[in-house]
């Protein structure tokens, strides 16, 4: 399908998005609320790929539970080669962090 030597080389970032909009654009009915911010950097070819996505949402509240406090969620993804790492951070004001 594609060559292991194909160029990659991706840009792309979004910040302050309306999560309950984004749900409604696409025809769906709204899980949550708050803001969204995605970067995306990828460079290499396929088989040797270096890429970063970082993801944060922030006043996140669920629709079905208005009462609950807001939370934030911070999420990153680097892929050196043939190396995943994932890490991420879900704080909300009466929960202590889990990482």
């Amino acid at each position: 399908m594609l060559p292991s030597n194909g160029k990659v080389n991706a840009v792309f970032q979004s910040e302050n998005l309306d999560i309950k909009k984004l749900f409604q654009d696409v025809g769906l009915k709204p899980a949550a609320s708050g803001l969204l911010n995605v970067k995306l950097n990828a460079t290499g070819t396929l088989a040797d790929l270096n890429a970063r996505l970082d993801v944060q949402m922030r006043n996140l509240r669920s629709e079905s539970i208005p009462k609950f406090e807001p939370a934030s969620l911070d999420l990153s993804a680097q892929v050196q080669g043939k190396q995943l790492t994932i890490a991420g951070k879900l704080q909300q004001a009466k929960i202590q962090p889990w990482s």
